[in-house]
């Protein structure tokens, strides 16, 4: 059991808890680490090992992580989703690397990438770098998190639940620090995909409950990906938090 098996109380509206062989439950029941309580926000500690023999994901199912139309009710996409080699993601700016090459992109196996708007709504992006294993997820994931915590001014930690085996969000304001500046992010680690979800938009549209559920849906697709081979998981209709007028 990982802290992403515990706590149901934590699945936002519309998620489902996943289910395990009494055999998986065993071993990962020996492996168990000290237990994180209540359901935390900010950058988290590691939450449990990879699976022995985990394959890395094909690019299809990488995609499948980001969430399409279907899956964001009242929603648009604002253009196609993109996927491929991390080189290609680079090269045409849909994913922000921390160096020119190398870096955290430069060991992904694949990246993906999927945005969204709406009226009366924040401007919403999905981002997915997918690795080779957990432990090269691992590793990338504190160099992800530091380049993206210091993106918005008077930024504060954001308690997103206990999403994932590692997690971290934050809201804040743009350079302008007006209403309409308001932006958030959060950057979970499942397994051996880093998943992020991002908003901008005003007081009113981008709120912490929007981003913790955004974040949820993007989680929860990332681990039906790699227990599953395919994500499906999708917001409620309508969503209780990213609707209008709330």
């Amino acid at each position: 059991m990982n802290d992403r098996e515990r706590h149901g109380s934590c699945l936002a509206v519309g998620a489902r808890p996943r289910r395990r062989g009494a055999a998986v439950l065993g071993l990962a029941l020996i492996a168990l680490a000290p237990l994180l309580t209540g359901c935390g926000g900010g950058d988290s500690h590691d939450g449990a090992a990879g699976k022995p023999g985990t394959k890395p994901l094909t690019r299809t199912q990488v995609k499948s992580i980001v969430p399409d139309a279907a899956a964001m009710p009242g929603w648009r996409t604002s253009g196609a989703a993109v996927a491929g080699p991390v080189a290609e993601g680079r090269q045409s700016g849909a994913i922000r690397c921390d160096r020119p090459t190398g870096g955290f992109c430069g060991d992904a196996t694949s990246y993906a990438r999927a945005d969204f708007s709406g009226e009366k709504r924040p401007q919403i992006s999905f981002s997915v770098l997918a690795y080779k294993d957990t432990d090269t997820a691992r590793a990338r994931y504190p160099r992800i998190l530091r380049k993206y915590k210091d993106s918005f001014v008077q930024a504060r930690d954001v308690n997103v639940g206990l999403i994932g085996d590692q997690r971290a969000a934050r809201m804040g304001y743009g350079a302008r620090m007006t209403a309409t500046s308001r932006g958030g992010f959060a950057v979970v680690r499942v397994g051996q995909v880093i998943v992020l979800a991002s908003g901008d938009g005003g007081e009113q549209t981008m709120t912490s409950a929007v981003l913790t559920e955004i974040a949820t849906l993007v989680a929860r697709r990332a681990e039906q990906a790699e227990d599953q081979g395919m994500a499906w998981q999708r917001l409620p209709s309508p969503s209780p938090t990213t609707s209008p007028g709330n």
